[in-house]
């Protein structure tokens, strides 16, 4: 893997987190908080 497919795996892996992190605090259920910010089901 070079250098810039790791930074970019890395960015990826950090925007999850963060809403992840947003989800939880949302207080809504994933498939509400999915539904409100268009993100698919399966893919969260």
């Amino acid at each position: 893997m070079n250098e810039i497919t790791k930074i970019k795996n890395e960015v990826k892996l950090k925007q999850w987190a963060e809403m992840i992190q947003q989800r939880n605090e949302s207080g809504l259920t994933v498939a509400d908080w999915c539904r409100q910010n268009g993100i698919n089901l399966k893919t969260y």
